[in-house]
């Protein structure tokens, strides 16, 4: 489903049993969002750090290919509790591939802890409804991150586009070849993509006129689809995706969270001859 259910919670935070003052970690009843963005990073990476901040959970770490660089924000609006503790927050690595195998059993009437001790090697999961409570431990990892400074763009050509369209064109893509040559034209206000295959090529200029952009410059990059579509199939986690794109630097793809989150995926360009 495209429309997530978006619960808004009461402040002040609720406690009980389960999530205290003192429970370092977060809860929340937004079960389908959190699924869909921690099903999105597993697309790209198999362990992770999560930065629990003052305004939210941050991801922000490359590929082992070093061609994409994922930065996150999972604001802390999406939680009914949340707390980072004192002072810049904590870092905690975490196997995604066993925490996705855990939340393929949540439910969406469920509500959702993860929870931590201080100096903790492993992080408690509960899911809580009316007919049981389950309790999960998760063993943490050490997990060394990549950074990558990423600096404001500036005056970009910036398109937003359905999210669901985008991953269309995308699997269209993908059925004729490998790379894909994004093309824009400042003075026609054209926006075409292209792709040559074996056998086949397949050249899409976009004239949806529910596609919005601004700053449009003139631009020829090529980019691997495969790259392209781990940020396509992440479509559930908003309507619409937002890019950026400029010569010389990684575009940029974005999905708003709520009012004050994001996902940026960043992919390099590739040199064609």
């Amino acid at each position: 489903m495209r429309s997530n259910l978006v619960i808004s919670y009461k402040t002040p935070m609720d406690y009980d049993d389960f999530f205290t003052e003192q429970t370092m970690g977060c809860r929340t009843k937004n079960i389908t969002l959190f699924k869909n963005i921690v099903k999105f990073i597993h697309s790209i990476l198999d362990k992770v750090n999560f930065c629990f901040e003052p305004d939210g959970i941050h991801i922000t770490t490359m590929d082992q290919s070093h061609i994409s660089f994922i930065d996150c924000l999972i604001p802390k609006e999406l939680f009914s509790n949340y707390n980072s503790g004192s002072g810049n927050g904590f870092v905690k690595g975490i196997d995604l591939n066993c925490l996705s195998k855990i939340l393929n059993h949540l439910k969406i009437e469920d509500d959702f802890i993860m929870s931590f001790e201080t100096d903790c090697d492993a992080m408690d999961i509960k899911f809580i409804n009316t007919r049981y409570t389950k309790f999960y431990t998760l063993k943490l990892m050490e997990i060394d991150q990549d950074n990558l400074d990423i600096s404001d763009l500036g005056e970009i050509s910036e398109i937003t586009i359905d999210s669901k369209y985008f991953d269309t064109i995308m699997h269209e893509f993908a059925d004729i070849g490998e790379n894909f040559r994004f093309k824009i034209l400042e003075n026609k206000e054209k926006i075409s993509l292209k792709c040559d295959g074996d056998m086949t090529s397949l050249k899409m200029v976009l004239q949806d006129e529910e596609i919005t952009y601004k700053h449009l410059k003139d631009i020829e990059l090529f980019f691997n689809i495969e790259h392209i579509q781990k940020f396509s199939r992440g479509n559930a986690i908003n309507k619409k995706a937002e890019i950026k794109i400029a010569h010389n630097l990684p575009i940029q793809l974005s999905y708003s969270i709520l009012s004050t989150g994001y996902i940026h995926y960043y992919v390099a360009p590739r040199i064609e001859d």
